[in-house]
């Protein structure tokens, strides 16, 4: 197995005072009821590892921290979480990128941490200590660092790009996602392709002719006729737009985000057409599909992908084949799930 989380350790966040998993396993389903952390475990990795999180989201609130810490945020309660990789001990790229991570040679070990306290604001012989401020500590006085190794000072950003973790919240709208050109893994797959310029320009054109074409019949010139009318109504004659009526854009560079995905050769059945645990599993394999091209392409080192509960309507039966494969041949996996399927 290649490059995996192989240990975590959280402190004060959310309901976790002080969790340790050891030996955490390349491929791992993590079962549990309702309230129990499996979502603030993800979320708590996120932290550390997922590129897709804003500094701004790294900042916590109140209710982020333990919510048995004798002092709270209020009196100075530092969050830690430690992220730890192993399984690169002969990849050469992955030593190189974890060099300033790496704490650990035989074998080889990288850790990654995320820190949040109080921000060091006078330095003593002693070191630096948070200044006293006599009044009760909001989250404007912590800072947040995430750092590789044992050093605050080595900057863990780099790495993050070439660890990809993708983190899948329950998939109850995989047909949405797929049809929003931001979120789709169509859209990696589609981008990628080298296509031809000069058959992007022909293809542009025939769309212009037949979206022409239908124009000219009477009833769709009727129609934004009494559209035009009745956005000019409610926009004034000075920002009334001009509503024109078409079937995909007719600009070359445009023209890949109208691409659908079809199950018939009629191109007749759209996701649409399909059951929600179909749709679920088609975004998966598409995911899956665009995480294999970026893996050969070499834009990072290796992949780690989190799963939040499947959603209910993805059959039981449907579950085990799905990640059962996932396990066989996909990349380094945490998935959590309600009840143990």
């Amino acid at each position: 197995m290649g490059l995996h989380i192989s240990r975590i350790e959280i402190r004060n966040f959310r309901n976790f005072r002080h969790l340790v998993i050891d030996d955490f396993p390349a491929h791992a389903v993590i079962a549990g009821e309702n309230g129990v952390g499996k979502s603030n475990l993800l979320e708590a990795i996120r932290l550390v590892l997922d590129p897709s999180v804003s500094d701004a989201r790294r900042m916590l609130r109140e209710e982020d921290i333990w919510e048995g810490h004798p002092a709270g945020l209020a009196g100075g309660a530092e969050v830690t979480i430690a992220v730890e990789l192993r399984g690169f001990d002969d990849d050469a790229d992955a030593k190189s990128i974890l060099s300033s991570a790496t704490v650990g040679f035989d074998p080889y070990v990288a850790r990654l941490t995320y820190r949040f306290a109080p921000r060091t604001e006078v330095t003593t012989a002693d070191g630096s200590q948070v200044q006293p401020t006599g009044r009760p500590l909001t989250a404007h006085d912590y800072d947040v660092v995430v750092f590789a190794g044992d050093r605050e000072t080595n900057d863990v950003r780099a790495i993050r790009r070439e660890v990809a973790l993708r983190v899948l919240p329950a998939l109850r709208d995989a047909e949405g996602d797929l049809h929003n050109w931001r979120r789709s893994p169509m859209r990696d797959l589609l981008e990628r392709l080298p296509l031809d310029p000069a058959n992007l320009e022909a293809t542009a054109s025939a769309i212009a002719t037949a979206v022409d074409q239908l124009t000219k019949d009477d009833n769709v010139a009727k129609l934004e006729g009494h559209l035009s009318d009745r956005l000019g109504e409610m926009f004034g004659p000075r920002l009334a737009p001009q509503p024109t009526l078409g079937f995909a854009s007719s600009k070359p560079d445009e023209l890949i985000r109208a691409v659908r995905l079809f199950f018939d050769t009629a191109r007749r059945r759209s996701i649409a057409d399909t059951s929600l645990g179909t749709a679920n599993v088609i975004y998966l394999g598409l995911l899956l599909e665009a995480l294999s091209q970026q893996r050969l392409d070499e834009e990072f080192i290796a992949t780690l992908v989190a799963v939040e509960e499947p959603e209910a309507h993805l059959h039981v039966t449907l579950q085990r084949h799905l990640f059962g494969y996932l396990l066989r041949t996909g990349p380094s996996l945490i998935l959590t799930t309600h009840s143990p399927h």
